[in-house]
């Protein structure tokens, strides 16, 4: 069987394990796409340095705990959505690959989108909805949409272990507003105008997790999420910089966004441009799942989920 450890091995020549059942087949096949697509995302995480767009502090270093969180709050209910088109996607420090081209999208609860580009054409989409989550690459040799349902994020890992888990990446980005009686307040033990959040989380196998943030008091902001298990390792990042305020709206958000999941070898710097707050033209079928031509959906996760076709419109 294939460990989790060798699944996500892209190294050049990878050997993946053969098995003449048609269920074996078909997952061996799927895990070729993964490693394959994992090579467009994979990276190690790198420390960032946060620059603040804002000049002078937003909050005395001895602001209290349940003030920094309603402060914060107040940044995140004026945003229930946000894109932008002009985004950089870099996968670091992998077989030379440079940045892609992206726009990207954010609606809470559960919407998401991000569709990265080269000159000839759409190479990945990685997207949720309320319903679920999908990842396509561009691969000649094996086409493939990937998906699940968020009700069986379970099950989907324990056939392929993918780190995405969309109701994270989604909080991280912003648009999820705190609730404070899940957070138990840490001093920073260095810096005294920074400050942890702990909350704890399960897991979609049920396994307990505990989710960090560190928040800048001075500047009013969160730099990082970490999601450790129970044994203490990290499961998943996310650094946050060059915190920048909108003009009409008075919102702040991180225009630089450091992605990892390091027991993956899996990892994403996004830098994006210009921010739309609360676009008016997001529609639902913004984030419904592509159609790709000739490209099998491969649906993970459930009882019944084998099912394949064949989409009308190119990507």
């Amino acid at each position: 069987m294939m460990t989790r450890s060798g699944f996500w091995n892209w190294g050049r020549g990878a050997n993946l394990a053969a098995d003449s059942s048609p269920v074996a087949t078909r997952t061996t096949s799927r895990r070729g796409f993964l490693r394959t697509a994992g090579t467009a995302v994979a990276a190690s995480l790198i420390g960032c340095t946060s620059k603040f767009g804002l000049r002078k502090c937003e909050l005395a270093s001895d602001t209290p705990y349940p003030d920094i969180v309603a402060h914060l709050n107040r940044n995140i209910d004026q945003i229930n959505a946000w894109q932008s088109m002009n985004v950089k996607v870099t996968p670091h420090g992998l077989l030379g690959l440079a940045s892609l081209s992206a726009n990207m999208a954010v609606e809470r609860p559960r919407n998401f989108r991000l569709q990265a580009s080269i000159p000839t054409g759409n190479v990945a989409d990685l997207g949720s909805n309320d319903e679920r989550f999908w990842f396509w690459m561009r691969n000649d040799e094996e086409p493939m949409i990937v998906t699940a349902r968020h009700d069986c994020l379970a099950a989907a890992q324990r056939q392929l272990p993918m780190p995405f888990e969309p109701d994270w990446l989604i909080e991280a980005l912003g648009v999820i507003p705190l609730d404070e009686n899940e957070i138990e307040f840490e001093k920073h033990p260095t810096d005294p105008k920074r400050v942890f959040f702990r909350r704890k989380r399960t897991a979609p196998d049920g396994a307990p997790v505990e989710l960090v943030s560190t928040v800048d008091i001075c500047n009013g902001v969160i730099v990082d999420h970490s999601l450790s298990d129970k044994a203490g390792k990290i499961v998943a990042l996310a650094n946050m910089g060059e915190h920048l305020r909108d003009g009409k709206t008075g919102v702040s958000l991180p225009h630089f966004v450091q992605l990892a999941w390091p027991q993956a070898k899996m990892g994403l710097k996004i830098r994006m441009g210009a921010i739309e707050i609360n676009p008016v033209a997001l529609s639902a079928k913004q984030f419904t799942m592509p159609e790709i031509a000739n490209c099998p959906v491969h649906d993970i996760g459930g009882e019944t989920q084998q099912a394949e076709h064949t989409g009308r419109a190119k990507v």
